[in-house]
């Protein structure tokens, strides 16, 4: 079927899509009620990540164990989400809260996976326990060149 490997789970681009589609009405909605009953961004962010653990928990519950076996990935993993997750999603959602239009923050804010994208490939000539080693391509290149083209008209207007 597509859209799916050969063990019957969605692909990575069709989970990334599915995503996508979710994300929408989430956003819409946080740009909503931070305008509708005046709750400042970080508030918003504060009860969101609430549900979104709640749901994860329960989610995942019988899927996998939600406890790694490592310990020292756990502890990365919460200082990953106090120092860089809380600050940045802190700033997401402010200017979710206060852009003109809530896909613009979004959008600069996606620009992010060009540059995860490019330092992956770096990395992974370094990291490759951690990073999957892939070779550069013209087209992704130029998919990353347009996203960037995209970012700069978005700013220029600001």
């Amino acid at each position: 079927m597509v859209g799916y490997d050969r063990n019957m789970k969605l692909t990575w681009f069709w989970e990334a899509f599915l995503a996508m589609i979710l994300l929408v009405p989430a956003w819409l909605g946080l740009a909503g009620f931070s305008r509708v009953w005046n709750i400042r961004g970080e508030v918003a962010l504060l009860w969101y990540m609430l549900g979104v653990i709640i749901g994860v928990a329960f989610f995942t519950a019988k899927s996998s164990s939600i406890i790694p076996e490592n310990s020292v990935a756990i502890w990365w993993l919460i200082g990953l989400g106090i120092f860089v997750g809380a600050v940045a999603n802190i700033l997401v959602f402010r200017a979710v809260a206060h852009a003109p239009n809530a896909g613009l923050p979004i959008a600069i804010t996606g620009s992010a996976s060009v540059f995860v994208f490019l330092s992956t490939i770096f990395l992974a000539h370094f990291f490759p326990k951690f990073f999957v080693v892939q070779n550069f391509d013209w087209l992704r290149f130029g998919g990353i060149v347009l996203t960037m083209i995209g970012i700069g008209l978005i700013s220029i207007r600001q």
